[in-house]
């Protein structure tokens, strides 16, 4: 059902709908959202609840590790013959929202170019050993 995430759509609605999930000051177990949420990452759910703080924690739950990740790769600054390389490894999330007749309100995430990311990983892990090999016959021959 979930998985050509095909129908994703980024409409006003849902972020105002996010807005008011994500700002209500008063975060107490009691408070009901109007419409109960069921939270979809990769295909997996995640999370089915009416419970706003659940909803938010669960969504904290998910975000954190990914723009962990991206700030991890982000910040990788390699020192290769002299020269500083700042890898940028974005991680984007296709974020698809929608009423369902069932009277859920579906939030369904996924990760975008994670596995072409894990390759760029391995790529430049190889490329990195490349140009260390390279530097250390360089000094090897000026000895």
């Amino acid at each position: 059902m979930f998985q050509t995430y095909s129908d994703h759509n980024f409409n006003p609605q849902f972020y105002e709908y996010f807005h008011k999930i994500w700002c209500l000051s008063s975060l107490q177990k009691e408070y009901y959202l109007s419409n109960p949420i069921r939270i979809f990452i990769d295909g997996n759910m995640i999370q089915r609840s009416h419970v706003q703080k659940d909803v938010k924690e669960a969504l904290l739950n998910v975000l954190y590790p990914i723009l962990e990740e991206e700030l991890n790769y982000n910040g990788l600054k390699v020192n290769v013959l002299g020269q500083i390389a700042n890898m940028d490894f974005p991680i984007r999330l296709l974020v698809s929202t929608f009423f369902n007749p069932d009277g859920f309100f579906y939030i369904v995430i996924k990760r975008f170019l994670f596995l072409i990311i894990q390759i760029y990983k391995f790529q430049f892990r190889l490329i990195l050993q490349i140009l260390i090999n390279c530097q250390k016959v360089q000094q090897n021959s000026k000895k």
